[in-house]
């Protein structure tokens, strides 16, 4: 980012007769910089380290993490993201868990957090919220007037949206979202109104159910999608089961309905040459795979029964909750000292 080359950087001394500049470190720390778990890592080692931990350009187009510690009161009264706030402010990738935040202070704290990532880091472009009850009262808010070169969007095991409409003003604010996950209430579809605010870039779409035809028909029509996830709640009509099978051709990867049967997923599959993983979240007493897709389908050995990819491929799942990734899957840092381990 320019406005790191235009910051002063300070040359890191050495004992030795070669230094190593303060961009240098700050380079290599952006890829090891993740949240304060990693950064209570490198402090301690010199106090060079200690001050470039604190440097914005340690943390540039890093992956940033906050957890629900992380929202607790730390020294000098501030709650504990706010003292790397500062350092944040060119990261490109946060991920937030906001686990037990249903009561005060850490209510109040997680909102603050949102709200002042919002507000301090412009360069976002992958955003994940996990486990906010309170996302679409608090949250949609801040979507909706920040991050705007925001490209991938998941809202995971937060309260389920009342309704597909929700996201609408949001999703007008982010023309150029390429990736968005998000759980909705069983009882809700998506009308020709909310396909109609999603953008032309789309290309991942996830966790939804359909009110009519036409809708799903615009859908596919408008955006050139590769990865199709339908809510397992979702119910496909029989024409609808005939438009994704019309259409859809350049998916690769596609959820279908519990309630679907095994021969409406043959057709659905048929004749799309780049789809590579197909799931459907339902167990029964004929396992999926061994009716009509046995013959060009077979399970993926992680995929828990319920996903298969094309027989005789090589197909993964790029995680242990996902058959796509918009990046390529991180390991888990540790956790605190004294803390149970956690997921993000």
């Amino acid at each position: 980012s320019p406005r790191v080359a235009e910051a002063p950087m300070r040359h890191v001394e050495s004992q030795g007769d070669e230094a190593l500049t303060a961009e240098a470190w700050c380079k290599a720390f952006s890829y090891i910089f993740r949240s304060s778990r990693s950064v209570g890592q490198i402090r301690p080692v010199c106090r060079c380290f200690d001050k470039l931990c604190v440097e914005p350009g340690s943390w540039q187009g890093a992956l940033v993490n906050v957890y629900p510690e992380d929202l607790e009161v730390g020294e000098g009264g501030r709650l504990r993201f706010q003292k790397f706030l500062r350092c944040w402010q060119f990261c490109s990738r946060v991920a937030v868990d906001f686990a037990d935040s249903m009561r005060e202070p850490r209510r109040t704290a997680a909102e603050a957090c949102l709200a002042q990532l919002a507000a301090r880091c412009p360069d976002v472009e992958s955003l994940t919220c996990k486990n906010w009850l309170m996302m679409e009262s608090y949250g949609m808010r801040n979507l909706k007037i920040a991050f705007c070169g925001l490209r991938h969007l998941e809202i995971s095991g937060c309260d389920t949206f009342s309704s597909h409409r929700v996201l609408i003003p949001m999703l007008e604010q982010h023309p150029s979202l390429l990736s968005l996950r998000a759980s909705f209430n069983p009882r809700a579809s998506a009308g020709e109104d909310f396909v109609e605010a999603l953008p032309t870039t789309l290309v991942a779409l996830s966790f939804v159910s359909f009110a009519t035809p036409t809708a799903l028909s615009k859908l596919l029509a408008k955006c050139d999608l590769e990865h199709l996830w339908f809510a397992s709640t979702a119910k496909l009509s029989v024409e609808m089961v005939s438009v994704v099978a019309a259409g859809a051709a350049s998916l690769r990867t596609l959820a279908l309905p519990s309630r679907m049967s095994e021969e409406q997923a043959c057709m659905v599959v048929k004749n799309k040459s780049r789809l590579q993983l197909v799931c459907r979240m339902r167990i029964g007493e004929q396992a999926f795979g061994t009716g009509a897709l046995a013959d060009g389908w077979e399970q993926v050995p992680e995929g828990h029964g319920v996903v298969l990819r094309r027989r005789g491929s090589c197909a993964t799942l790029p995680s242990r909750n996902a058959m796509w990734l918009p990046y390529p899957a991180v390991g888990d840092e540790p956790p605190p000292p004294g803390a149970g381990r956690r997921i993000l």
